[in-house]
């Protein structure tokens, strides 16, 4: 009888013992919770406004994932750790290509984790001190850079508007039948980003528009013939004022490379279509802050 008994408690044992390693103790996160991240700028770096999508998250140094804004994320540390956040944006405004925007600076810092409580952090960025702004536009005058005309019509062009701008003034281009096409361009720049750093820049801009617009990338010998032209980077039409971050990489690279290549330009090239004239008599472009920013 007593064989029985230590049986039944070997078995007993044995099935508390399997419980614990089939269903073992889990656990449990603190939350960290990101609504936004905001930029501050200053002087030469022109505006402040930003459209950071997502937040790219490391605690303890490690890297937990990249978050689409707000978030809430679980956090399985206790006590003291460090925080690391990368700024997020949808490259060339395309969802599905989202990235670490290299301009930002990161966030850092130290904050204490406690199971189940929920930690906010609303980081505020500034641009690396590395960025270089080979252009900054924010239109607040009527003398600003995109006042070379391409197109050869003098009706059409970016006016300094103060009516409807983003923030203060705006650049406005106004399109109408006889008058269907706008391509306007900035002075000749003659700086290249820096090959060590890959070409890396993009082309920041604030925009509303009634029809899609391109940005265009116009590159020139040393007598001034073109020579290189590339306007891929397309802005899509929206009533409503939108930040867009133009990966600008490859056309800057290709234009570096061009063999005599002495300048370019940033060109916004806009057209509205004669078929659409019939529900569209006119069409505005508005455009603000825009900015070209390279290492």
């Amino acid at each position: 009888m007593k064989n029985v008994f230590l049986f039944f408690g070997i078995v007993v044992v044995l099935l508390s013992t399997s419980c614990e390693v089939i269903n073992p103790a889990e656990d449990i996160p603190a939350y960290l919770n990101i609504e936004t991240i905001d930029v501050t700028s200053s002087g030469e770096e022109g505006s402040s406004s930003s459209n950071i999508t997502d937040a790219w998250v490391y605690v303890n140094n490690e890297f937990l994932g990249a978050f689409p804004l707000p978030a809430r994320i679980p956090v399985l540390e206790e006590g003291e750790k460090s925080v690391t956040i990368f700024p997020g944006v949808k490259v060339n405004g395309i969802s599905s290509s989202r990235n670490i925007y290299p301009f930002y600076q990161e966030f850092e810092g130290e904050f204490n984790f406690a199971p189940t409580e929920d930690l906010t952090i609303n980081p505020t960025l500034t641009y690396g001190e590395n960025a270089i702004f080979q252009l900054v536009e924010d239109f607040e005058t009527t003398n600003h850079l995109f006042f070379t005309d391409l197109d050869g019509d003098t009706e059409t062009f970016f006016e300094g508007n103060t009516d409807a701008g983003f923030e203060g003034g705006s650049g406005m281009a106004t399109l109408r039948e006889d008058h269907l096409t706008v391509s306007a361009a900035t002075n000749f720049i003659t700086t290249f980003p820096d090959p060590v750093t890959a070409y890396v820049s993009f082309l920041e801009m604030d925009f509303k528009t009634d029809v899609n617009f391109n940005i265009g990338l116009l590159g020139y010998d040393q007598g001034g013939t073109q020579i290189y032209f590339n306007y891929e980077r397309t802005v899509v039409k929206t009533d409503e004022w939108k930040k867009i971050y133009f990966d600008m990489k490859v056309p800057l690279q290709e234009a570096a490379q061009t063999p005599g290549i002495g300048s370019y330009q940033i060109v916004l090239f806009g057209q509205l279509s004669s078929e659409a004239l019939d529900t569209m008599p006119e069409a505005k472009i508005y455009v603000d802050n825009v900015k070209l920013v390279t290492f």
